[in-house]
């Protein structure tokens, strides 16, 4: 939601930076999620990877087609 969120607000100031942002912020989640992952010590769960892989493929999957639409809108204005 935090990314939606913030590509909204970047199409308004800056339309033409909706893609890097749409990078900077896959790198930014994905960077979090791993940190928490340590701090967690999910490690001695096990199976650990997939539970984290299913959620995050599919937040990305519907943040992309976000980051499209906003791409494909800003291309016909």
């Amino acid at each position: 939601m935090m990314v939606i969120t913030i590509m909204s607000i970047v199409k308004k100031i800056y339309p033409e930076y909706i893609g890097f942002t749409f990078m900077g912020l896959m790198l930014f989640k994905l960077s979090v999620m791993f940190l928490v992952m340590n701090k967690l010590q999910l490690s001695e769960v096990p199976y650990h990877k997939y539970h984290f892989i299913p959620p995050y493929l599919v937040s990305l999957l519907l943040e992309t087609l976000f980051a499209i639409g906003l791409l494909k809108e800003q291309k016909n204005n």
